[in-house]
């Protein structure tokens, strides 16, 4: 299925500002956006023709970028199309209140070279591959109707494609994130072991490896520094990396698909303890789903035995240990257990994926 192309919608109200931003997109292989220094005509033509992306100042006179975005939150979040707010470098009120209107992240203004391929660039690669991923349900459910008795077939090459695209996207943010890829490779297959020895059927494990994978998406809206950072976090940093989870969540809304509900039960709830002191809503006990219980599980194995520039990595059964310890607190005490009874063949999933030498952290 061939989608029409769209443009980028640049929206700002100072003449100066788009020529310089235009100009910025020269140097990139973005295609040249639309420039807008009236926000209503945005709004017409993006209802009209629809928009690859919106990129809007905030701090207009008039029709603010507040305004906007409370005008084409609802059709953009329902048409994929990420909105990014363009705010002043100390408007964090106006981050904020941007985010939780609809925006799909912030780039501090004047615009970077630099944060505009990164941020921009990772938006609009998830954009297609969400797009990848609707094509592909939508072609099986075509070629089911027409073919039932390739049933079996059919599905697999679904999954196999679905699963690759789900696999590319999960490898770009790895690597923003200063990861060689693997990480995502290595964590949804320990969840899935997990899974298996907590007798979930085949079929929930194998979809369990899908939602897994795509855990972090919602780091796409970090900024580049605190994720590269090498020392400890500030608490005004760790507030911007607790935002991933409902940013992969809401990244994730829209198609009502059996993976996509998974994927983002796991997004919004891989970071919640057992005793309710995680994140972002604090939630408790088996009100956790048990999807993120596993995934968190997973994850923090996984990073407890990954080389990072502000601790050495743990060997693996010291790991495993400090898996047992959190049991009860952090981990739900029956996913521990299943961990534990999967352990040999955790093991050898932590030593066969293992991260190149010399990957950038």
């Amino acid at each position: 299925m061939t989608r029409q192309r769209k443009r980028i919608f640049l929206i700002d109200d100072d003449p100066a500002a788009l020529v310089l931003s235009q100009r910025l997109f020269e140097r990139l292989d973005f295609e040249a956006p639309l420039a807008f220094d009236n926000p209503r005509t945005a709004i017409e033509t993006f209802h009209r023709q629809g928009a690859e992306a919106i990129l809007v100042d905030l701090r207009m006179p008039g029709m603010t970028g507040f305004d906007l975005i409370d005008e084409i939150a609802a059709t953009a979040a329902r048409d994929h199309v990420p909105i990014v707010a363009l705010i002043e470098p100390d408007d964090r009120e106006g981050r904020d209140r941007a985010l939780a209107a609809g925006a799909a992240d912030t780039l501090l203004k004047p615009l970077e070279l630099h944060d505009l391929r990164a941020r921009l660039g990772n938006l609009l690669e998830l954009q297609r591959l969400r797009f990848e991923l609707a094509d592909q349900e939508r072609r099986l459910e075509i070629r089911l109707g027409e073919r039932t008795s390739k049933l079996e077939t059919l599905v697999d090459e679904s999954r196999a494609g679905r699963r690759g695209a789900i696999r590319c996207l999960a490898r770009a943010l790895d690597h923003r994130s200063g990861r060689d890829g693997q990480h995502v490779v290595r964590m949804s297959k320990i969840a899935a072991a997990i899974g298996r020895h907590l007798g979930l059927s085949h079929d929930i494990c194998d979809l369990l490896i899908d939602a897994a994978t795509m855990h972090d998406i919602g780091t796409v809206v970090i900024p580049g520094d605190i994720l590269h950072k090498s020392g400890r976090l500030s608490p005004v940093e760790f507030e911007q990396i607790k935002r991933h989870t409902l940013a992969g969540a809401a990244m994730l809304e829209g198609e009502d698909t059996v993976l996509l509900r998974a994927a983002r039960e796991v997004a919004l709830t891989h970071h919640e303890n057992w005793d309710g002191t995680g994140y972002p809503r604090g939630l408790a006990g088996e009100k956790v789903p048990l999807l993120g219980r596993i995934a968190a599980v997973a994850d923090v194995f996984d990073a407890l035995t990954a080389d990072r520039p502000y601790r050495r990595p743990l060997p693996l059964a010291e790991a495993a240990l400090e898996i047992r310890r959190l049991s009860g607190s952090k981990f739900d005490p029956a996913v521990v257990d299943a961990f534990e009874a999967g352990r040999d063949e955790i093991l050898l999933i932590a030593q066969r994926f293992v991260e190149a030498p010399g990957t950038l952290h």
